[in-house]
C-alpha cells in the first residue's frame, strides 16, 4: 500500500497514519516494520490489508490493532463511540467504567464480576450506539489485555468514572464535567477534521 507517494500525518498510539495522493488513509505499525498495512478509502467504504508474513503471531496482533483504529473511524461516520473503560452486564444493563490508565476500571469492574450476577461485556474498548431509543453497549473483536470476545449488546445504564478516594461514594457529574471526560476517554481521529467532528457531535449526544 504505501509506495513513496504518501505522507506522514500523525502518529496516534503506536500507530503511524498516512495520506496518499488518492486520499486514502494508509495505517501502520510504529514499532514493527515486519509489512503490515491496512488502508481506508477517501470515503470510508473500503478497507485493504497487507500483510507480508499472516502466519506470523506478531503480525496477526498488529494487524488486529489497526483494523481496530480503522473500524473506530468508521464508527463515529454511524453514531458509534469507542470508549476507553471496562464494560460489564449487570441484570440486562451495561455499565462503564472509565478513567485514567492504572486508575483501577478493570479492577473494579472484575471485583463486580466476582461478587454478583455479572459479566464482563468488554474489558478494554466497548462500542456504543446512539440511537432515538437510547445508547446501546457492544462487545468487540479487539479487547485488551482481559481478551474478552461476547457478541452482545445491552442498554447503556450508566458510565462511571473512576478515581481513587479513602471511601467509596458515587456523585453526579454535571453536563460540562461529563463531556470534559468523554472528550479524554472515547476515540477521536484527529488526523481526519469532519470525522473528528463527527465523533465530537456523538459525545456530545451521548
Amino acid at each position: 500500500l504505501l509506495d513513496g507517494t504518501e505522507k506522514l500525518i500523525t502518529e496516534h498510539k503506536e500507530i503511524s497514519v498516512y495520506i496518499n495522493e488518492n486520499k486514502s488513509w494508509i495505517f501502520t505499525s510504529s514499532l514493527f516494520t515486519d509489512g503490515v498495512q491496512v488502508g481506508l478509502s477517501e470515503d470510508y467504504k473500503t478497507i485493504s490489508v497487507y500483510i507480508e508474513k499472516p502466519e506470523n503471531r506478531l503480525s496477526e496482533q498488529i494487524l488486529r490493532n489497526l483494523l481496530r483504529t480503522v473500524f473506530e473511524c468508521i464508527m463515529a461516520l454511524k453514531s458509534r463511540i469507542s470508549l476507553h473503560s471496562a464494560c460489564v452486564d449487570v441484570n440486562g444493563e451495561a455499565i462503564a467504567f472509565t478513567g485514567v490508565s492504572g486508575m483501577g476500571k478493570s479492577t473494579r469492574a472484575n471485583a463486580w464480576v466476582l461478587s454478583d450476577d455479572t459479566e464482563f461485556i468488554s474489558g478494554d474498548r466497548p462500542a456504543l450506539h446512539l440511537s432515538k431509543d437510547g445508547v446501546a453497549a457492544y462487545g468487540v473483536p479487539w479487547d485488551g489485555k482481559e481478551q474478552i470476545f461476547r457478541n452482545v449488546k445491552r442498554p447503556l445504564k450508566a458510565i462511571l468514572d473512576v478515581r481513587r478516594s479513602d471511601s467509596d461514594y458515587l456523585r453526579k457529574l454535571s453536563t460540562e464535567q461529563a463531556q470534559s471526560l468523554l472528550m479524554k476517554q472515547i476515540f477521536i481521529p484527529m488526523w481526519d477534521t469532519n470525522v473528528a467532528v463527527m465523533a465530537i457531535m456523538n459525545i456530545r449526544k451521548l
